[in-house]
């Protein structure tokens, strides 16, 4: 079952949840292996998706999806990264990637592009590739499934397995585009998640394999490297082609056959070692950059292990740990609205990189003078969690959302977009897992998760840390006193050990909605407009609500809406007010409830919702599975009517801002962002940054004076999109948007904390 499973992730932990791998690290050739995951684990796979394999090994996956209509994902993903390149050779793997797209057998030197382009794709959004430690994907998005199309793109595809022309006038060209790149990625936030990456895994080859390469490398590199790499990675036994998309089935798979059946390659290979890490005890890590404009502290534990083939315990065990994580997230971001709180984001972890290593963390991001308060805070938090354990209502709120999710991905299941389809598919090969299908999900976990016990998510939470190995770590702007940075930072967390911690606070869930619909007989549209050639409705009211309709099942049992009002940008007393704004609203739940209120009493539902300042409106949006209409509906009500500007939101908005401000100061993109986009824009209102100085003068009172008018007597505009009942939706309008006047709920106290 693959989750999106932090909302808080340092780049360095995007990387290792990307880049995972799970070939065997041996001096033989056993890492070009041939099989399925569902081959070799007793879970069937998602029974829409065929898998096929020819007789020289090339395996390939076949999903018709008809959403959107017409169009076709065709993936390759080649199983050899950077983590494959001898020394001598780092960086090749990404370089190759460059050099297919300048020259195959079939479409010489410039041709490709045209080629692309001529059938209304485009380089970067149809056509692209990418390179990580294991793997490097070639990308195409084709506008018609038609065979003729297929072939084609097919065809294109067979060029990158084996075509390529390799050119050394082309290679020489495209070495100043490689080194501009590896330039550019040279940012504060690069070099610190690489400084981070040689500390945990220490011992492992990963820290010298960064995909971009070495500069040496890439300055010698010719067609002889190229080629020698090209030779003995890209071959039919360690490549899988991926198509998803609207297309027929069986003309496909000979299509298939008749591009990839001839390709052979018996080039010897040695595969690659990962290695072991050798933390022991408490190790401290310490970078200083002032670009980064923040400083990020952290705790965390590391393991090695075996890698397993999938199975039905370990699918549950990985719900389990996403359980766990999330219980702690939520707390943190409970504390995270506080006033006081000394970082502006928090978050839990518990993952696999590269199928070797269980990495579990808790961190924080702050500012600078603020690294000794999170980092005491965070251990707080996760001796908390080892001394106290869990609540059964915090478990329950868990079981709930995941109960919703796997719900509404089954009733949602049969309009999913063909690029989710297909990057899930690559996720779940490279991590060795069987997709399932929501169905699938459904029927296995869903009486799993409910029958989860507090007692099985403090053993894990307690068995996760039952090693001594502590990898306490602070990286960013702070600055630290000592010659020794280590030495004060070990000094400073073993101070913490000995504090005593009080058990967490019991929170309760809130309920939801709270605001009272004054009874009685609600109005009814005096105007209809029909809009035949859209398939649309508008219906005006008498108080003047306009709603706009738009049944459609393209996406089933889904339904959104946008309510708006007001001038947005038109109307910005100030220039940064609006970006300010929208950090202010989203962040501030409602008057009454906080943003994390907000979330648990939402809570087992589908509904989510957020905020923004658009050029010629304000904009509340919302989406919900059909059956939750009304509660979507309602959420927008509250968010109208009682709208929450906090205090402590602003501070923690106005903290982050500055950090961005300085990261942007520190690097070519960000002195775009702040100074041609306010040149080119005439320094207009609404677009480009203002100044550092000028944005650290806006106040809360800036944002609530412009958008508190609004709220409270604009004309509104719903839009509603979906799979949806058109009177029913007309009655609820009425319900809770035809209001006489001045909205009736609007909380006048200010500030909220």
């Amino acid at each position: 079952m693959i989750f999106s499973f932090f909302r808080f992730t340092s780049l360095i932990l995007i990387l290792f949840l990307l880049f995972v791998s799970v070939t065997s690290a041996a001096d033989t050739d056993s890492c070009l292996s041939t099989t399925w995951p569902h081959e070799q684990s007793a879970l069937e796979p998602d029974p829409s998706i065929y898998f096929g394999r020819l007789e020289n090994g090339l395996r390939f996956v076949l999903q018709s999806n008809t959403e959107p209509r017409d169009r076709v994902a065709v993936y390759l993903n080649v199983e050899a990264g950077s983590l494959h390149e001898k020394r001598d050779e780092r960086g090749l793997a990404h370089y190759l990637e460059h050099m297919l797209f300048n020259g195959t057998i079939h479409f010489p030197p410039g041709e490709l592009i045209d080629y692309f382009r001529s059938i209304g794709m485009s380089f970067g959004a149809d056509v692209n590739g990418y390179t990580t430690y294991t793997d490097t994907v070639y990308k195409l998005v084709v506008p018609l499934g038609t065979e003729q199309s297929l072939d084609q793109a097919l065809l294109v595809m067979r060029d990158y397995a084996d075509g390529a022309l390799l050119l050394e006038e082309e290679i020489e060209r495209e070495r100043g585009v490689i080194l501009a790149e590896k330039t550019a990625r040279d940012s504060a936030r690069y070099r610190s998640a690489v400084a981070r990456n040689t500390f945990v895994l220490r011992n492992t080859p990963f820290p010298d394999r960064q995909p971009i390469g070495d500069e040496q490398v890439l300055l010698q590199a010719g067609q002889d490297e190229l080629r020698g790499f090209y030779r003995r990675w890209y071959r039919p036994e360690n490549m899988v082609l991926i198509l998803v998309g609207d297309f027929d089935l069986t003309s496909t798979k000979e299509l298939v056959a008749e591009h990839f059946d001839s390709m052979q390659n018996t080039e010897p290979v040695v595969c690659p070692e990962y290695g072991v890490t050798d933390h022991a005890g408490i190790e401290t890590f310490y970078h200083y950059d002032p670009e980064l404009g923040a400083t990020d502290v952290a705790i965390e534990t590391l393991r090695n292990k075996v890698p397993e083939n999938d199975s039905l315990r370990l699918q549950q065990d990985n719900i389990l740990r996403y359980m766990a994580s999330m219980i702690i997230n939520h707390r943190l971001d409970q504390l995270q609205e506080s006033v006081e709180s000394p970082f502006t984001s928090a978050g839990y972890y518990d993952t696999v990189m590269f199928d070797r290593f269980r990495i579990t963390g808790i961190r924080a991001s702050t500012k600078k003078e603020n690294w000794q308060q999170s980092l005491a805070l965070i251990e707080s938090e996760l001796r908390k969690v080892l001394d106290y354990g869990i609540s059964e209502s915090e478990l329950e709120r868990v079981k709930r959302d995941l109960r919703s999710d796997l719900e509404n991905a089954f009733l949602s299941a049969d309009t999913r977009n063909s690029m989710h389809l297909i990057s899930q598919i690559v996720a779940s090969l490279d991590a060795h897992r069987v997709l399932l299908s929501p169905a699938q999900e459904l029927e296995l976990f869903a009486p799993f998760v409910e029958a989860v016990t507090i007692e099985e998510v403090n053993h894990l939470f307690r068995d996760n840390w039952a090693t001594d190995i502590r990898l306490v770590q602070v990286n960013g702007d702070a600055e630290l006193t000592k010659p020794d940075s280590g030495d004060e930072l070990l000094a400073f967390y073993e101070t913490l050990k000995d504090r005593k911690i009080a058990p967490p606070e019991q929170l309760s869930i809130p309920s939801f909605p709270y605001l009272i619909v004054a009874e009685g007989p609600k109005g009814r549209p005096v105007k209809n407009t029909t809009f035949a050639d859209i398939g649309a409705q508008r219906f005006d009211f008498a108080n003047g609500l306009i709603l706009n309709l738009k049944n459609t099942d393209f996406k089933k049992n889904q339904v959104r809406a946008a309510l708006h009002f007001g001038d947005g940008q038109r109307s910005l007393p100030k220039k940064g007010v609006g970006m300010l704004a929208s950090s202010v609203v989203n962040g501030s739940g409602t008057a009454r409830l906080t943003a994390t209120e907000l979330e648990a009493a939402l809570s087992g539902t589908s509904v989510r919702h957020s905020f923004r300042v658009a050029e010629e409106s304000f904009v509340l949006s919302a989406k919900a599975v059909s059956s939750e209409l009304e509660l979507m509906l309602q959420v927008l009500h509250a968010l109208l009517n009682d709208p929450g500007f906090r205090s402590s939101v602003y501070e923690r908005s106005m903290k982050n801002f500055e950090s961005m401000y300085r990261r942007l100061e520190n690097s070519i993109e960000g002195g775009a962002r702040l100074y041609l986009d306010n040149f080119f824009s005439g320094n207009a209102k609404s677009s480009g940054l203002p100044p550092w100085i000028d944005f650290s003068t806006l106040q809360l009172d800036d944002v609530v004076d412009w958008l508190k008018p609004y709220f409270q007597g604009a004309p509104l505009e719903l839009t509603i999109v979906g799979d949806f009942d058109p009177d029913r939706v007309i009655e609820l309008a009425a319900k809770y948007f035809d209001v006489p006047g001045q909205r009736a709920y609007m909380v006048e106290a200010h500030p909220q904390a």
